[in-house]
């Protein structure tokens, strides 16, 4: 086969870091504080109460946050503002204007004179330095990327295209944290979440097949089939890309990322066809999926994200290089940390 060199890149988008004085705040003790460092929860727990991001500034302030928006709102630009709890807890959020409506896409928490807020798992007061770069450590040795650890400063921990965590550290405490989510500025505000599917996954997927997030595809599926179930990319990924389209009997070896409301998947082409076809009507050539994407996948023989390395032995054969290879010539690579837990998966159609 020959390889075509098409790329669709989307560039990660970093947050903003600003400076802010919190005030007051007084913190429940949490058991998810013991439970350390969880990039997936992006909520912030205060007095006991449960704030999840990114979220309407509406429903934020009918959950009992007080936020301060600005009257003139450009919709391309977000806002660092204040917000206070029902106790004059102070802290601040990002907010921007998404489709005609406000959204908090994320907060900022500093440590404050005795005692701390709990952010996703994370106890300003009570964690140490030390701990949580532990954490991160380990976080990385499970495939989690993005994470950049700075001995006795802070530490800067990005979960995927447009989801960032800033945590700063002094030599023994951590002192604050930014989180901020862009995904919705990126792939627009609309119901793509409801797409996912609960229906139950069929037990007689070919080698070809999978499910992602409900649905079936197959060999002849297109990445514009994905793209009419909600999956999407935005229109500067596919510019780009060197070519619009695919010669004949080619795959590409880069690809797009697309997303699903939380979920995210990288693909790439594959035209099998004997005429040049557009990128979107090709075949999908290849799909990967990541647990810290969101990714639901399900693969032949039952097998998925989190399933243990001794599933995929035993439905799939002998491996080779963390690769197998299926009777009909598709290939399974997969990735997993020391406790043999499967934590990304490549299906490969070419």
């Amino acid at each position: 086969m020959k390889k075509s060199t098409w790329i669709m890149c989307l560039g990660l988008c970093a947050a903003v870091l600003a400076f802010t004085a919190g005030t007051g705040v007084n913190v429940q003790a949490a058991e998810s504080a013991s439970e350390g460092f969880d990039p997936l929860d992006t909520s912030l727990t205060i007095d006991g109460n449960t704030y999840t991001f990114p979220d309407t500034v509406e429903n934020l302030q009918e959950a009992g946050l007080q936020i301060t928006v600005p009257k003139n709102v450009s919709p391309d630009k977000y806002y660092l503002v204040d917000a206070e709890d029902a106790n004059k807890v102070s802290f601040t959020v990002y907010v921007e204007r998404l489709d005609g409506v406000m959204y908090a896409t994320g907060y900022q928490v500093e440590a404050s004179d005795g005692e701390g807020t709990i952010a996703s798992g994370i106890s300003l007061d009570d964690m140490k330095a030390k701990t949580l770069q532990k954490q991160l450590k380990s976080l990385e040795e499970q495939g989690y990327e993005g994470i950049k650890i700075n001995k006795e400063e802070f530490a800067v921990y990005t979960m995927h295209v447009g989801r960032s965590w800033n945590i700063y550290l002094d030599k023994k405490n951590i002192r604050k944290v930014s989180f901020q989510d862009s995904l919705l500025r990126t792939y627009g505000t609309g119901d793509a979440a409801a797409a996912k599917k609960t229906s139950k996954v069929p037990d007689d997927l070919a080698a070809d097949e999978f499910v992602l997030n409900g649905i079936r595809y197959g060999a002849k599926s297109t990445i514009q089939d994905l793209m009419d179930n909600g999956w999407k990319m935005t229109d500067s990924d596919l510019k780009a890309g060197k070519s619009t389209t695919l010669q004949p009997n080619y795959y590409s070896v880069s690809g797009a990322w697309l997303c699903n409301g939380d979920s995210m998947i990288y693909v790439t082409p594959y035209n099998t066809n004997t005429q040049t076809k557009k990128i979107l009507d090709c075949s999908i050539g290849s799909i990967k999926g990541r647990k810290e994407w969101n990714t639901d996948i399900h693969l032949t023989k039952g097998l998925t994200l989190g399933s243990s390395l001794k599933d995929f032995e035993g439905a799939l054969g002998e491996q080779s290089k963390d690769t197998f290879t299926l009777e009909n010539g598709e290939k399974i690579s997969v990735a997993y940390p020391k406790d043999k837990s499967v934590y990304e998966i490549v299906l490969e159609k070419h």
